[in-house]
């Protein structure tokens, strides 16, 4: 396959998953986090059990998109991460989560990143 067809099929793929979140019935992200919290079921909870087990000890983790923790908190009850940091668009959840103890930051990678800017190597 050519080079540029190759980097425009990514560019294709990586803007169809780097969308926000809809927020059809949320102003914004705080108050997402906010009645997710208080509507969560068990299954965010089982899912982050699943991939915390996978990750090795001593691994270097980036959690992007990392919300209220729930993954940093497992990884680090089921492994021993040598450095573990969370990313997320939302100031609140990044905040709640700094207060923890854990590292987290507050970016919007959407804005950051504009695959319509990518070139081919």
């Amino acid at each position: 396959m050519c080079e540029s067809n190759v980097v425009n099929m990514i560019k294709r793929v990586f803007s169809s998953i780097i969308k926000p979140m809809p927020l059809d019935e949320y102003p914004d992200y705080d108050t997402y986090w906010g009645k997710r919290r208080k509507q969560r079921k068990n299954s965010p909870m089982q899912r982050a059990k699943r991939i915390a087990r996978l990750i090795e000890p001593n691994s270097t983790v980036l959690d992007i998109g990392c919300g209220d923790g729930t993954l940093i908190r497992e990884i680090c009850q089921y492994s021993e991460p040598q450095y573990i940091v969370g990313i997320d668009i939302s100031l609140n959840e990044v905040e709640k989560l700094k207060k923890e103890g854990f590292e987290a930051y507050q970016i919007n990678i959407i804005s950051m990143v504009d695959p319509k800017n990518w070139t081919a190597c």
